[in-house]
C-alpha cells in the first residue's frame, strides 16, 4: 500500500479520535447515570492515591467493605492524584480510556481487513451510543473494553507466531 494512503487513513483515524473526544467533552457534566457504582469507585480511587487503602471516609465510621471491583479505582488514581474527587477529572480519565479503545479497535480490525474495512468499522464503534455513554461515566467498561482488545490483539500475535 502506498505510503501516502497510509498515512491519510492514519489521520483519517485521529480525526475520529478527536470528534470523539470532544463529542466526549461536550456530554460532560457533574451527574452520573450510575450513582451508587460511579460514586463509590470515585471514593475507593481517591482513598488509594492518598495511601489509605480501600476506605470509605465519607461516612462517620469509615467502612472498609466494597462490593464494586477493585481494579477500575486502581485505573482512577492518576486523575485523584491531581484533581481529589473530582467527577469530571475521572469521566476525563474514562474518555481517554474510551479513546484508546477505538484506536485499538482499529489495530484489531486492521488485522483481517483493510484499513477502509477498519476505519469505517472504527466508526461505527466510536459514534455508537453506549460507546459514548460507557467511555464518559465513571464505569469501569470503557477500560475493561480496552484490555479486552489487548488481550485479543496479543493472542492474534501469538496464534500468528505459531
Amino acid at each position: 500500500m502506498q505510503p501516502n494512503l497510509i498515512i491519510r487513513h492514519k489521520i483519517y483515524l485521529a480525526v475520529v479520535c478527536v470528534i470523539f473526544f470532544a463529542i466526549g467533552l461536550l456530554r460532560l457534566n457533574d451527574l452520573t447515570i450510575y450513582t451508587p457504582d460511579s460514586s463509590r469507585y470515585l471514593i475507593f480511587a481517591n482513598s488509594l492515591a492518598h495511601g489509605n487503602g480501600f476506605v470509605d471516609n465519607t461516612q462517620p465510621e469509615p467502612d472498609m467493605f466494597s462490593v464494586q471491583a477493585p481494579l477500575y479505582p486502581i485505573i482512577l488514581i492518576p486523575s485523584q492524584l491531581i484533581f481529589p474527587f473530582s467527577l469530571e477529572a475521572a469521566k476525563i480519565w474514562t474518555l481517554l480510556w474510551g479513546i484508546l479503545a477505538v484506536i485499538l479497535f482499529y489495530r484489531l480490525i486492521l488485522n483481517f481487513g483493510n484499513r477502509r474495512v477498519a476505519l469505517g468499522a472504527s466508526i461505527m464503534f466510536a459514534f455508537n451510543p453506549l460507546t459514548f455513554i460507557y467511555s464518559t461515566e465513571v464505569l469501569s467498561e470503557a477500560p475493561f473494553i480496552s484490555f479486552l482488545f489487548i488481550t485479543f490483539l496479543w493472542l492474534d500475535r501469538k496464534i500468528d507466531d505459531k
